[in-house]
C-alpha cells in the first residue's frame, strides 16, 4: 500500500499516465481504469471513451492521504536487454 500526500499523489497520477497507466482525476478521488470488455457486466462497469472498464477510486481520507494499492501502479523497471 503506497500512502500519498497531495504533492506525492499529483505526481503519482502524472507519472503513471506517462508509463500508459489509464489514471485521472476526479474531484479529489483517484480513478484508475482498467479496460475489459466484460465490465458491462460487473457492477463496477463503466463505460468511458468509447471502452468498458472497472474503475477503481482512491478516496482522499481523514488524514488528507491517498492510500492507493500497489498493484493498481505501473513499474518504472526498465526491461532487461
Amino acid at each position: 500500500m503506497l500512502i500519498l500526500d497531495y504533492s506525492s499523489a499529483h505526481t503519482l497520477v502524472r507519472e503513471q499516465r506517462r508509463l500508459g497507466n489509464k489514471v485521472r482525476w476526479e474531484g479529489w478521488d483517484i480513478v484508475f481504469f482498467k479496460p475489459t470488455p466484460y465490465a458491462y457486466k460487473d457492477v463496477k462497469g463503466v463505460f468511458h471513451n468509447g471502452r468498458w472498464g472497472i474503475e477503481k477510486r482512491v478516496p482522499v481520507n481523514e488524514a488528507g492521504q491517498w492510500e492507493v494499492s500497489k498493484k493498481d501502479v505501473f513499474s518504472a523497471r526498465k526491461p532487461r536487454n
